[in-house]
């Protein structure tokens, strides 16, 4: 009867071992894709010209690549760099859709790329582009490379110029030559950087620091860990860690949202700090709330500038971040707001409000997007 009942379960395990086998699916990292023909691109030498940059000045073309999952769509996209980026570190990316099988760039999108990499408009650069497409998988086209002449170059914001740091992230497509700045503008503070800048709603939260308008020679980035669940337990008010030399890729700055920032950086001992500005708003007796709270500011993010239209009383007023203390604006003997205080740095009780000589409406405009210019007007309604 054992020996029954043993060749009997022998029997159903080698029935139920063809019964898997037959019923198992295709796995396609076991089946080798790619793409069948060489990509190809329009042309191979461009000298933009502003008067056509909304056209289409570049065309890249392939062929379609099969994946074994034939239900889901083929998505492509076309990745450019410097020639010189020989390990695709920085790449600029341009979605191309899905099953499709050519997309042009505009004069616009070359001309940022050719800025991003610091290139005049008398420079020719070097750029490599390839095909990427993704089911399951990515695949990779073969290199293209071409030559690039932009038409433009952004002029260095006006006022005083004092050394920089810059913020280039995935919300501003990695281009440092065109990011929000920090600076080393505080009297006493001249190993601290600070500045603030925007990242709009859907936008990516990667972000580094460059010491000059493009990637080379030094980059920054984030060095081991944070007070990230700390601050997301609401535990502290900003977040903090250590910074490290990085230009290769990763090593970012972690955000914990999209928003309104004021960061500064410290190279001399190497750390940081990232505060999310909730709140910005103004407090004294002529603020409409008074000494009892702060009255909100609303932001203008197409002019990077926060804006009020209020009833004011005569008398005076500054400006704080999320309802405390903790991050203070106030005017200097040049009339120029500048920061009062901060938690990584020393108070100064040595400062003017912003004065109201009559009660009124009034419409107060303050922009904080170049540090150490700080500037704001204030006209009545």
């Amino acid at each position: 009867m054992q020996k029954i009942l043993y060749i009997t379960l022998g029997l159903i395990a080698t029935l139920l071992l063809a019964t898997s086998c037959e019923d198992d699916p295709t796995l396609t990292k076991l089946q080798a894709i790619g793409f069948d023909s060489e990509a190809s691109i329009s042309v191979t030498e461009l000298v933009l010209a502003e008067e056509n940059a909304n056209d289409v000045a570049l065309t890249f073309s392939w062929t379609e690549v099969a994946y074994p999952i034939s239900t889901y769509p083929v998505e492509y996209s076309v990745e450019v760099t410097d020639v010189t980026d020989e390990g695709w570190a920085m790449p600029t990316v341009f979605t191309a859709g899905e099953d499709v099988t050519s997309v042009g760039l505009t004069g616009v999108q070359l001309n940022d790329l050719g800025v991003k990499f610091g290139y005049t408009a008398e420079e020719v650069g070097t750029f490599k582009a390839r095909i990427r497409s993704y089911v399951d998988r990515a695949a990779y086209s073969n290199e293209l490379v071409f030559a690039l002449t932009p038409y433009f170059m952004p002029v260095e914001d006006p006022g005083i110029t004092y050394p920089s740091l810059w913020v280039p992230g995935d919300f501003q497509n990695w281009t440092p030559v065109t990011a929000p700045k920090l600076a080393s503008f505080i009297e006493g503070e001249e190993d601290t950087y600070l500045g603030f800048f925007n990242i709009e709603e859907g936008a990516g939260l990667g972000i580094k620091l460059t010491a000059q308008p493009s990637w080379e020679p030094t980059a920054y980035g984030n060095d081991g860990e944070t007070n990230l669940d700390d601050f997301n337990a609401g535990n502290v008010a900003y977040i903090e860690g250590n910074l490290r030399v990085s230009n290769e890729a990763g090593y970012n700055f972690g955000l914990p949202q999209t928003g309104y920032f004021c960061m500064t950086a410290n190279l001399a001992d190497m750390t940081y700090t990232i505060t999310p500005i909730n709140t910005l708003g103004i407090i004294g007796d002529a603020a409409p709330n008074g000494w009892d709270g702060s009255t909100p500011m609303t932001y203008d993010a197409e002019n990077q500038v926060w804006i009020i239209e209020a009833t004011f009383n005569a008398g005076g007023f500054k400006i704080r971040a999320n309802d405390n203390w903790d991050i203070q604006i106030a005017l200097n003997d040049n009339d120029k707001p500048f920061m009062v205080d901060h938690y990584v740095l020393n108070y100064s009780d040595v400062h003017g409000l912003v004065s109201v000589p009559e009660a009124g409406n009034y419409r107060f405009t303050l922009d904080l997007s170049n540090p150490g210019n700080f500037s704001y007007d204030f006209v009545k309604l």
